[in-house]
């Protein structure tokens, strides 16, 4: 079976990685996997890498440029014909490789990839990995979307139950397949003791991300505790810039001057969470899966996260990590500071995650899942 995948972007986000994490196991099972992305980018010359074929499916400007904070009507009128050009070139493309699925992994490839199977008589599978309460589209994206989600998918795969829950899909085959990191990444044993302890985030620059609330976090923190300092690691992806700069001027004064480092981009975050006594993922909204979080426990990291979405399925407070309430930057400071003065605690919880992560959040484990799937697909 050749399973076409289509992401409507060529960056390497936290889909996106996921998706190339995925790919190359479905290969070494035996699939034709081909990836459509969006753009040339980095994702795109990663696939290649691997010896994955990539075509690309150009997405339209202005639908690459629609965001949900724009007006109904004026998203409707520039969406909508973009839209249905971008399906157009997922369905050439499907029937020029005589894809046997259609694999969709973003949002706007979601409509574009069930358009798509649709013209084409195509079996198509919407990979789920976002909060449907909280998604960044356009209005008239979502309403499409909506509708064709009860309609066409032959399934759906959630990140996490949570996002399955949230999108409420009945009639239709579903599963919940958690992204995993490579077993290669999972740390064996405690980790060797280190000196003054760091506490980091590492996660795209974005508002909803909650670097701001790290950073209130981290001041009262710094004032009760003066040896630690603390990273920020992550770039502006799509259009964050104003929002790094506010970043980069809290950091500058108070009790954070010279504490706080903001690393900018980087292609392989196992060497960040190496660096990190404490590993902190604090988005705003609920995370649909909390790729991070699973990320820094396979480094054998003590994780805090909040005790909403995602992370309520991997994490088992206080015997693997530490859950908070969320947008708490108290309670958020109040769990770092018992990490940061307690080293056998930190280090048995960093243990114990590593060893979550091997019995439960392997890419193995993801690529056994979705073969299941693909499976119930083709027998139907």
């Amino acid at each position: 079976m050749r399973v076409l995948h289509v992401t409507h972007s060529g960056a390497f986000s936290g889909g996106e990685i996921a998706l190339a994490r995925l790919v190359p196991q479905l290969l070494e099972r035996g699939f034709g996997n081909v990836v459509a992305c969006g753009a040339e980018g980095p994702l795109a010359e990663h696939m290649r890498a691997c010896g994955v074929p990539v075509v690309v499916a150009a997405l339209p400007r202005t639908l690459a440029e629609h965001t949900r904070a724009q007006p109904r009507a004026i998203g409707l009128a520039g969406a909508l014909p973009a839209t249905l050009v971008y399906a157009l070139r997922v369905a050439r493309t499907a029937r020029r490789l005589t894809a046997g699925v259609i694999h969709t992994s973003s949002m706007k490839a979601h409509v574009g990839g069930m358009l798509a199977g649709w013209l084409t008589r195509t079996p198509v599978i919407v990979h789920l990995r976002d909060d449907l309460n909280h998604v960044r589209a356009s209005p008239a994206v979502l309403t499409l979307f909506g509708w064709l989600l009860h309609r066409v998918p032959s399934a759906v795969i959630g990140c996490s139950g949570h996002v399955l829950r949230v999108a409420d899909v009945a009639g239709i085959p579903t599963a919940v397949v958690y992204s995993g990191v490579p077993s290669e990444l999972v740390h064996h044993g405690a980790r060797p003791p280190t000196g003054d302890p760091v506490v980091g985030m590492v996660a795209r620059i974005a508002e909803w991300k909650g670097q701001h609330l790290f950073l209130d976090a981290a001041e009262i923190v710094a004032r009760a505790e003066p040896r630690v300092r603390f990273r920020i690691v992550g770039a502006p992806l799509f259009g964050e810039d104003a929002y790094l700069a506010r970043l980069e001027e809290q950091v500058q004064g108070g009790a954070l001057a010279g504490r706080v480092e903001l690393t900018g981009f980087t292609t392989d975050p196992t060497h960040e969470y190496d660096r990190l006594a404490v590993a902190v993922a604090y988005s705003t909204e609920p995370e649909p899966f909390g790729q991070v979080v699973v990320e820094a426990m396979a480094r054998g990291c003590a994780v805090v996260a909040p005790a909403e979405g995602g992370p309520l399925e991997i994490v088992t407070p206080d015997v693997d990590g530490v859950l908070v309430p969320p947008r708490d930057a108290g309670a958020l400071a109040e769990a770092i500071l018992r990490l940061v003065r307690d080293e056998p605690l930190r280090t048995l919880l960093g243990a114990r995650a590593a060893e979550t992560v091997k019995e439960r959040f392997t890419v193995e484990t993801t690529a056994e899942g979705f073969v299941d799937l693909l499976d119930q697909v083709a027998h139907a």
